[in-house]
């Protein structure tokens, strides 16, 4: 009987062995079969090293955006191995450097504007407030804006110079000849007022072809004698006179051509002003150069005037071709002014000066130098120039 019980003691013993053996991790496995894991120094292979790892994670945060705690683990594997494979390649090292640099100008140019986002693009100041930075410009005049001068549209972000001036649409035939009236109102006022004037002229005896004279021309052009009597009228009313055909042909086209340019950049107001200053300046220069007893007539000294503004204002808006060829065109005229006889010297000069004073003002403000309230100030230093020009007139006749 003890026999029997030691045997059976024996085989329960060897059963349990078995069992045992059959719950390990290496049970079953055939001879030369590899180890599926390697066992470490602790004693635990890598199998259970992740079942552990997955335990810390399910114990941290039991999921992770959704995802289980073996796909964090193999996630961070992989961002384990690819900070390798990174730091074992330096080209790839190399390409990540090159993509960091900063590009060069004209990388960072399209049609000659910076390209919004760049870092040409947001060290552009405001034109109107210069101590702020952005990346937007005026998608009409290119002019940098930042967030108060930016007025929504539908072809983009406006200035507010911009923003103001109404987009016309025209169909059929009318379209291809022009703009029309409304495009350049006061200049074609001021053209009509010349040409009635120089049909009074010819209606008055004079002819109007060839020189001063005539009863129109005595009675409203400009001499230094009659003003210091108290026609100062005749002040305003020489320069809508003129001594020929040639004379008035030339002053109105020239009127022409520069009101339609200048009249729709900067409004119908600041126009006219920097019209009748002009003029007033010519006149000014007119009495101070000429013989108190010699009449002058013609509207060359207001035309001076936008001519040079015009100038001023396209250099500082960028169109240099524009701003090159009138200039051009002044040159030539001055140099026809101090060559020819019979020209009002001090006219033109006097004309040429009213004007760049008043396109330096508008030029300033457009530039925000003015502060955010330019336009008002802008119309003010006009008026002020015609009113210096007006009595400064009155006082060397």
């Amino acid at each position: 009987m003890e026999g029997a019980g030691l045997g059976a003691d024996r085989e329960e013993a060897e059963d349990r062995a078995a069992v045992a053996d059959d719950e390990a991790p290496g049970g079953d496995r055939e001879v030369g079969e590899p180890e599926p894991f390697c066992v470490g120094a602790g004693g635990r292979g890598s199998e259970q090293q992740s079942r552990d790892a997955g335990e810390d994670v399910e114990r941290v945060d039991p999921a992770v955006d959704g995802e289980g705690a073996e796909r964090v683990v193999d996630l961070a594997r992989g961002s384990e191995r690819g900070a390798v494979e990174e730091a074992d390649d330096p080209g790839d090292r190399e390409a990540g450097a090159d993509q960091g640099r900063v590009q060069p100008r004209w990388a960072r140019l399209r049609h000659g504007r910076p390209i919004v986002g760049s870092a040409l693009a947001m060290a552009q100041p405001c034109y109107r407030h210069p101590d702020r930075e952005t990346g937007v410009s005026c998608s009409s005049c290119g002019r940098p804006i930042c967030p108060e001068c930016m007025t929504p549209t539908p072809v983009g972000m406006r200035c507010p110079e911009c923003a103001n001036q109404r987009t016309r649409v025209t169909r059929g035939v009318a379209g291809a000849g022009g703009e029309g009236f409304w495009s350049a109102p006061a200049t074609f006022v001021l053209i009509g007022l010349n040409l009635l004037a120089f049909f009074a002229e010819i209606s008055g005896g004079s002819g109007g072809l060839s020189s001063v004279g005539g009863g129109v021309v005595n009675d409203f052009g400009l001499r230094g004698i009659s003003v210091a009597d108290g026609e100062w009228y005749r002040i305003v009313t020489g320069a809508f006179l003129h001594a020929g055909f040639l004379h008035v042909a030339f002053n109105m086209f020239l009127l022409f051509i520069l009101g339609r340019m200048l009249e729709p950049a900067i409004g119908t107001p600041r126009f006219v002003g920097l019209y009748v200053a002009s003029l007033l300046a010519g006149a000014f220069g007119a009495l101070a150069l000429t013989d108190p007893l010699q009449t002058t007539v013609g509207a060359s000294g207001a035309v001076f005037g936008l001519l040079g503004a015009t100038v001023i204002i396209a250099r500082g808006r960028g169109l240099n071709d524009i701003a090159g060829q009138l200039g051009f065109l002044l040159l030539f005229n001055l140099a026809f002014t101090f060559g020819a006889s019979n020209i009002s010297v001090g006219g033109h000069l006097g004309g040429l000066a009213g004007g760049l004073v008043c396109a330096a003002v508008i030029f300033a403000g457009e530039r925000g130098r003015l502060g955010p309230r330019a336009y008002p100030i802008e119309l003010a230093v006009i008026v002020a120039v015609a009113a210096v020009s007006l009595l400064g007139a009155i006082a060397v006749a």
